[in-house]
């Protein structure tokens, strides 16, 4: 067997598991005594005084295929199993941090700006729902229990779109009227086309304005039932 490659490992057996023994150059010749069943590795005599074994592509060995199995052929080590990784305890993500507070609309007003709120209703009435019907009662219980307040309308908007209420006539003062749901000073009435889809059921929001048309309540919301149009609320400053 003559060395092809410039140098090359001898190992104690016929594969790469097995252990280096020593190393050969190319030229240095060497008798075969056998190899393994592939064919594939040849072993042969000797290095530091010990039979190796050599990978078939790094030598040539004359008439190869007459060359016996060797009988005892070494048993390759066992191969090394790593051991399994050890679980490492991931850290629970942070928690978001809390969306920031709802801008309170009547912060930046001044003096009693914001003062009515919500003491009745909303109430609904039927009118096959030909048109949208406001009846708003503007009130301040702590005078006379609960004197009529002139000079109120509200901003009110459907599915995100602004009504024409403004336009409205603003509540009066004096003897209320009364109304199938109770006592009113305003009234607004809102044809089909003036509702964004023609249609007087569905969700309403809004808010109080004074005669300056400045805000004077939170927002309210509502939703009117099918079939039903008139509208009935209780607005006190009291």
């Amino acid at each position: 067997m003559t060395i092809t490659n410039q140098t090359a490992n001898v190992r104690s057996g016929p594969g790469t598991q097995f252990a280096v023994i020593g190393s050969v150059n190319q030229g240095m010749q060497f008798d075969v005594t056998g190899k393994n069943a592939a064919g594939d590795w040849f072993q042969f005599c000797c290095v530091n005084g010990e039979v190796g074994w050599m990978f078939s592509q790094l030598a040539t060995v004359e008439n190869a295929q007459l060359v016996a199995v060797t009988a005892d052929i070494p048993v390759a080590p066992p191969t090394a199993v790593p051991a399994p990784a050890q679980p490492t305890n991931t850290p629970l993500p942070a928690a978001p941090p809390p969306p920031p507070a709802a801008a309170d609309p009547c912060a930046s007003i001044g003096g009693d700006g914001c003062k009515f709120r919500i003491t009745g209703g909303p109430s609904f009435a039927g009118n096959g729902g030909s048109e949208l019907k406001l009846q708003l009662f503007f009130i301040h219980s702590g005078i006379d229990d609960g004197q009529p307040q002139g000079s109120y309308r509200v901003v009110l908007f459907k599915n995100g779109v602004e009504l024409p209420t403004k336009s409205c006539e603003a509540s009066v003062t004096g003897s209320p009227n009364n109304g199938p749901l109770g006592s009113f000073n305003h009234n607004c009435k809102l044809s089909l086309d003036k509702l964004p889809d023609g249609n007087v059921a569905g969700n309403y929001s809004g808010y109080v304005i004074d005669g300056n048309h400045e805000r004077d309540s939170r927002d309210f919301s509502f939703s009117v039932p099918d079939g039903q149009g008139e509208v009935w609320i209780r607005f006190d400053q009291g």
